[in-house]
């Protein structure tokens, strides 16, 4: 939890960086609905001068309030939409210990859902509420798990152990960038889920 608190935000349009409207409350390890697009992103969580509960919903320009989580934490995971969020782990306050809890929005409100298998803090997080990957957290942990919008369960672990790491995609095929194990440089792992095809063929009788 050391560190500056910053507001700042910045709009990609696939070539450069564009600065925009900061947070209304500037803070750090927070959380985000990581499958939005980029014109209704939201943050949620984070560290201020406490573990915080809030939330803030982005319109492509500007930021504004949206219904506070049941209790403040930070390095927590994130995943889903600006109106289906999702937000699992974390701390809620330093020197604490790391949490199950999981709690999914709907746009303007917060209620709890599945506990994680374990604990985890500084984990990554991707995919929708009904359909999430949490990964990685410390120290050094390899777990995966996903999320099926009422419960977690296992699926295969990464390869490396890392915390503070990022993720994307979805809960089929997601990537696992960058984090600390232990120095800051650990690469980029690929995440194939299962899928299921269905075969269909026409019986008649003879």
């Amino acid at each position: 939890y050391t560190g500056s608190n910053t507001g700042d935000t910045e709009t990609y349009d696939g070539t450069s960086y564009t600065e925009v409207n900061n947070l209304s409350t500037g803070r750090r390890l927070l959380a985000g609905s990581t499958n939005s697009p980029q014109s209704t992103a939201t943050a949620f969580g984070g560290y201020v001068s406490a573990a915080s509960n809030l939330t803030e919903e982005f319109d492509g320009t500007n930021w504004t309030a949206g219904g506070t989580m049941s209790g403040g934490r930070y390095k927590l995971g994130g995943a889903g939409t600006q109106t289906a969020a999702l937000a699992f782990g974390g701390i809620p306050a330093p020197g604490g210990s790391s949490q199950t809890a999981t709690e999914e929005y709907d746009g303007s409100s917060w209620t709890s859902g599945g506990s994680l298998l374990t604990a985890a803090n500084q984990n990554a997080g991707n995919g929708t509420q009904t359909a999430a990957l949490s990964y990685g957290g410390t120290p050094n942990v390899t777990t995966t798990v996903g999320y099926d919008g009422t419960s977690w369960s296992t699926r295969p672990s990464l390869g490396t152990g890392r915390g503070y790491l990022k993720g994307c995609g979805t809960s089929i095929s997601a990537l696992a960038t960058g984090g600390n194990n232990p120095s800051y440089s650990v690469g980029t792992e690929e995440f194939t889920g299962e899928t299921s095809t269905l075969n269909v063929e026409n019986i008649t009788d003879s």
